[in-house]
């Protein structure tokens, strides 16, 4: 009977701590929102969107409190355009 409830204290333990880890569904859903709403122009770098997507995102890392490892949130990188 002991280990009984060793397994279910042990499985409640494991349910709290899996559920503490899970992401914030709402969250994400609303941030995939925004960034293909019109206010982004769908992240196309023409208009400026991947900028404008960019500062968010940096935004919102800045909002948690993430520590970047260079004095912005920002990586350079170029790619071509055909």
């Amino acid at each position: 009977m002991t280990t009984l409830k060793h397994k279910i204290v042990l499985a409640i333990i494991a349910l709290t701590v899996f559920n503490l880890n899970a992401q914030d569904i709402h969250y994400v859903r609303k941030q995939l929102e925004r960034l293909c709403s019109p206010e982004f122009f769908g992240r196309a770098y023409y208009q400026k969107g991947d900028s404008i997507a960019a500062d968010y995102i940096a935004g919102q890392f800045e909002g948690f409190g993430l520590k970047s490892y260079t004095s912005n949130y920002f990586q350079e990188y170029s790619f071509l355009i055909y």
